[in-house]
């Protein structure tokens, strides 16, 4: 964002540049100069929309794993109902064990080249007890809240 903002102070201070000294500069210096403004007005353009986009693509990353971890939260608490056995933490043994029983719709477990995300999960302290899942990317649930509602604001 930085960059950006750098190459649209310098255009607008060439341009005020070329019309304070104007009279003084012939014709194809002058055209040169303007040229030059906007090259650098519109390499500016480019790199904001690149900075757009790529936040973006980070607050919808964020979002998917939110959901991903909501999703887990909810199997986890169906399981917890449905067992004697109570889950107190998130690994691939337990993952396994809420895939097995029907109650997550994300496939966690993906293979190299068809993986549809970076993020793995486990838990951060006992989930019975406080504890809540963290995302190797992205960090806890509320973490991954703050950077949404920032977002959004």
């Amino acid at each position: 964002m930085v960059v950006p903002i750098a190459f649209i102070v310098i255009s607008v201070l060439a341009i005020i540049v070329l019309m304070a000294v104007g009279q003084k500069i012939s014709g194809d210096l002058k055209t040169v100069g303007v040229v030059i403004c906007f090259i650098i007005g519109g390499l500016a353009i480019r790199q904001l929309y690149q900075g757009i986009i790529q936040r973006e693509a980070l607050y919808e990353q964020h979002k998917a794993c939110r959901d991903r971890i909501e999703e887990l939260n909810k199997a986890i608490e169906t399981y917890n109902k449905d067992s004697i056995e109570l889950m107190e933490k998130l690994d691939n043994k337990n993952l396994k064990k809420l895939s097995k029983k029907k109650l997550l719709k994300t496939n966690f477990f993906q293979d190299g080249d068809k993986k549809e995300f970076e993020c793995t999960y486990s838990s951060k302290g006992n989930l019975n007890e406080g504890g809540e899942i963290e995302c190797s990317v992205h960090g806890t649930y509320s973490n991954i809240k703050l950077e949404i509602i920032k977002h959004d604001n």
